[in-house]
């Protein structure tokens, strides 16, 4: 039968252009809708009889802990989506079910567990977030609805980013709709026809995403995915928990800071303005979310792209995306400043019943609040799009920092020191001075780590011109080595830098296709021994002009080395593993590395990859080395690993991946110099 599931292999091979505006029209058409049911829950709240203003006030009072909600949300759908995307790159669709399964365990576990702690404190952490007498009460009724339903909100949002992570974005887009549709359909209905109030704004909520989910759930129980439930994967394993939370502490970092720094600016907008100052931060967060949603689009866009790029090596289309993406983001950017700047009074005065008492006074705090917090608006997009830049390839400790620089470095300062000297003004000028600081830091943190993170090829240091392959600069980078050592990550990374192409398994397809042959017979016979193969039904996977029923593990190898030897003579190149040193043995321009490492180091780098105990990873490891070795040896009649037959044997666990690869280019560099001065 034929397995129809979707791989999502087009994230390294379409253009960056249409790939980004692929899935960035999908993510920000569901961002803005998301964030146009905010603006419209907002009205509607607004526009309660009677009661309008205060309830505004309460909403943007229970908006620092609907963002500490959202921080744990977070935490595990951007890690978890964040690590999907590299494990497909990878081709590891085991650990990438794995990891849906963890996401899942833990949104649920996670949900429980605010929703028991939220409920039990409420009205101590509404007090904490600037609640007044008059404003607690509203407050109260619309987060005990939302705590009460926030495992559903976790496991909607969670599962969302997967699906869109994992090569679905329309699906992902269809669901968020599907929830803001629905939103805006029950809202006013529970809100004024059944006289909830407040409370009915919330239950509108809960019930739209319980019913997305369950469209959410259905794809993944499907089977037509390459990201399926499974039992078994639904169970915790600390290594896949490990590499989400590390990845996805960035993102959480953010909304847990943010949460701390709208709790202070609420009790500071108190202090200075009253309940009329936080209900008047409320609307200007609403209609600042509509821009940043836009920008979390495209954000959302470049993750799944740089992951799997990244996870795959393909740096040029990493860099690529990451330029595209900050245009992006900052052409956004400008417009929402220009249309804030000058419609100011007109977008405020949508959100309330200007016929209600202290509905003007409302109106005018609001407007003049979101004229000086949009000041610095058309740079804040390359901040943004910096600091989840590096959460999406991986790098959490850069990311993190990215991200808690404009609320814990700076903001949280600007917020208590300014007010002192202006006021009320103060407190609003903190936000543009802050975006203006973290701005900065972005472009110095991305000058000084953007090379370090992807190893990009350095003009200064590149010996190989791949568009002028002569006799002098002309170079073939052959690498054995242990199983679990890094072989394949170290040879991209030496092939990245130089600008030259990396062959590992992509030999085999060479070869197929040299032979007429389809890949899989090929990599039936990779680095086994003396195979003697009978391919029953060798017609249905070689190509049409192939019919011999029987080929040799000798006729394999020898396929294989001959494609090796037109490769080595027609381009510059990395070979990684393939006996490359014996099969290029007689060539002047050939650099042979043989990579080794002890066994504990070596199992737990298999068992971070394929999220395995550490026994299981051994074991894997003695099997795949025991083959290795008698492949080499069966083939070229010398013994595998022994330090004369190579230019340079390295132990990786000495240095580490990256800075193996950095000594093994700076001796390459040295021995070709050393020929180019003869």
């Amino acid at each position: 039968m034929t397995n129809t599931k979707s791989t999502p292999t087009e994230l390294g091979t379409e253009p960056i252009p249409q790939l980004l505006f692929k899935y960035a029209v999908p993510a920000i058409i569901s961002m803005v809708v998301a964030s146009l049911y905010n603006i419209i829950d907002s009205i509607f709240i607004g526009h309660i009889p009677n009661d309008g203003p205060r309830c505004i006030t309460a909403l943007a009072i229970a908006f620092p802990l609907m963002n500490l909600s959202a921080a744990f949300g977070s935490l595990v759908g951007a890690g978890g989506s964040t690590l999907v995307s590299i494990k497909l790159g990878q081709k590891d669709y085991s650990s990438a079910n794995k990891v849906l399964g963890n996401v899942t365990t833990l949104n649920v576990i996670i949900g429980v567990v605010i929703m028991a702690l939220g409920l039990f404190y409420l009205d101590k952490i509404l007090v904490l977030f600037g609640a007044s007498d008059e404003t607690i009460a509203p407050a109260r009724d619309f987060m005990t609805v939302l705590l009460i339903g926030n495992v559903l909100t976790h496991l909607f949002f969670g599962l969302n980013h997967v699906m869109r992570s994992s090569g679905n974005p329309r699906k992902a887009m269809f669901t968020t709709i599907l929830t803001v549709v629905l939103n805006i359909i029950l809202a006013p209905i529970f809100i004024y026809q059944f006289e909830w109030g407040i409370k009915g704004a919330a239950l509108a909520t809960i019930t739209s995403q319980t019913i997305s989910l369950v469209v959410i759930c259905h794809h993944f129980y499907s089977g037509k995915d390459v990201l399926t439930f499974s039992l078994p994967d639904f169970k915790l394993q600390k290594q896949i928990v490990k590499n989400i939370f590390a990845i996805g502490i960035a993102p959480f970092t953010l909304n847990a800071c943010a949460c701390l720094v709208t709790m202070m600016l609420n009790n500071t907008l108190y202090k200075y303005g009253g309940d009329n100052a936080i209900g008047a931060y409320g609307i200007c967060n609403r209609v600042i979310m509509v821009a940043a949603q836009v920008v979390f689009g495209f954000n959302q866009a470049m993750q799944p792209i740089a992951g799997y790029n990244f996870g795959a090596q393909l740096v040029d289309r990493v860099d690529k995306v990451l330029k595209m993406t900050v245009l992006c983001a900052s052409c956004v950017m400008v417009v929402m400043w220009l249309s804030c700047e000058i419609f100011a009074d007109n977008i405020v005065s949508i959100f309330v019943n200007q016929e209600e008492s202290n509905a003007r006074a409302l109106m005018e705090a609001a407007s003049h609040g979101l004229r000086i917090v949009v000041i610095m608006m058309p740079i804040v997009g390359f901040q943004m799009v910096v600091a989840n830049f590096f959460q999406s390839i991986g790098r959490a400790p850069v990311s993190l920092f990215m991200s808690s620089t404009r609320q814990l470095l700076y903001l949280i300062p600007l917020v208590w020191l300014l007010p002192q000297k202006f006021g009320l003004d103060g407190v609003w000028m903190a936000m543009p001075v802050s975006d203006t600081l973290s701005a900065i830091t972005a472009a110095i943190v991305l000058k000084l780590q953007y090379k370090k993170s992807l190893m990009l090829p350095s003009k200064e240091q590149k010996v190989v011109d791949v568009e002028k392959n002569t006799d002098d600069n002309h170079v073939v980078i052959s690498i054995g080595r242990q199983f679990g050592a890094g072989g394949r990550y170290i040879g991209k990374l030496i092939a990245n830098h130089y600008g030259i192409k990396y062959y590992d398994s992509e030999l085999l397809v060479e070869a197929a296709k040299d032979m007429g042959f389809a890949p899989e017979i090929f990599e039936k016979a990779d680095e086994v021994p003396s195979l003697q193969t009978s391919f029953g039904n060798l017609a249905d996977l070689s190509s049409p002009n192939t019919s011999e029923p029987m080929l040799s593990g000798a006729n394999l190898f020898k396929a294989q080395s001959e494609t090796m030897q037109r490769i080595a003579e027609t381009e510059s190149c990395v070979i990684v593993g393939r006996a490359s040193d014996y099969v290029l043995r007689e060539r002047k321009d050939v650099v042979t590395f043989f990579l080794r490492a002890p066994m504990e180091f070596r199992a737990e780098n298999i068992a971070s990859r394929h999220n395995i105990d550490i026994k299981k990873a051994q074991k894997l490891v003695e099997e795949r080395e025991t083959a290795r070795k008698e492949y080499y040896d069966y083939y070229t009649g010398k013994e595998w690993g022994d330090s004369k037959g190579y230019d340079l044997c390295v132990d990786v666990s000495k240095l580490g991946f990256e800075k193996t690869a950095e000594m093994m280019i700076a001796f390459i560099d040295s021995v070709f110099s050393k020929k180019a001065e003869k």
